[in-house]
C-alpha cells in the first residue's frame, strides 16, 4: 500500500525535484494538516478562539461553545451518541468514559433526549448524521437543534466540561 509521503516523493521525482529538502517537506506536512482539518470538520479558527487543539485532543468540532458572531446559536434539544456495540479493550474505556462524562453533564442541567446509536449494528441510524457532519472517531456525539439539524460535532475522548461549554454556548 502506498502512503502520501509515497505518492509525493514520486510525483516530485517526476517534476524533477528534489524531494528531500526542508521546503518540499514543510509543503508535505503543512498539506497534510489542511487535508485532516478539511476532512474532519475541524475549524481551527473558533478551536483556537476556545483555548483548544483538536489535533491533540482527538476532537474536531466545528462551531462549538468558543464559536463568536451575532447570530446566537440554537438551543440544543436532542443529542445523539455514536459508539460501536462490539469493541477493543481500548476503544471500549474512550466509549465509556465519553458516556460518562456526557452524562455527567447532563445531570445537573435541563433535561434533553439522548439517542445511543451502535454503528456497528445501527448503521442506518447514524446515517443521517454522518451526512451533516463525518466523523473519523468513535464516540461521535451530535448536538441537535429541534429541526434535527447538527450543531455541535464532537468525537472521540471527551470531557465532562466539554458537554457543558457546548450545552452552554447553545443556550445563549
Amino acid at each position: 500500500m502506498r502512503t502520501l509521503r509515497d505518492i509525493f516523493k514520486t510525483r516530485t521525482a517526476r517534476q524533477g525535484r528534489r524531494s528531500s529538502g526542508v521546503k518540499s517537506e514543510s509543503v508535505f506536512v503543512a498539506g497534510l494538516f489542511a487535508l485532516a482539518c478539511v476532512s474532519s470538520g475541524c475549524d481551527r479558527g473558533t478551536q483556537a478562539a476556545a483555548g483548544e487543539d483538536c489535533s491533540r485532543a482527538g476532537n474536531c468540532t466545528d462551531g462549538h461553545a468558543g464559536t463568536t458572531g451575532t447570530t446566537p446559536e440554537p438551543a440544543v434539544s436532542r443529542i445523539a451518541f455514536v459508539d460501536l456495540e462490539d469493541s477493543c479493550d481500548c476503544t471500549r474505556r474512550r466509549i465509556d468514559a465519553a458516556w460518562g462524562a456526557l452524562q455527567s453533564a447532563l445531570g445537573a442541567g435541563a433535561p434533553v433526549a439522548v439517542d445511543r446509536i451502535h454503528l456497528d449494528t445501527q448503521e442506518a441510524l447514524v446515517a443521517p448524521y454522518r451526512e451533516q457532519k463525518p466523523f473519523q472517531f468513535v464516540p461521535a456525539v451530535y448536538f441537535m437543534d429541534a429541526d434535527q439539524n447538527v450543531i455541535v460535532m464532537l468525537q472521540g475522548e471527551l470531557s465532562r466540561k466539554q458537554v457543558e461549554d457546548v450545552l452552554k454556548g447553545s443556550s445563549r
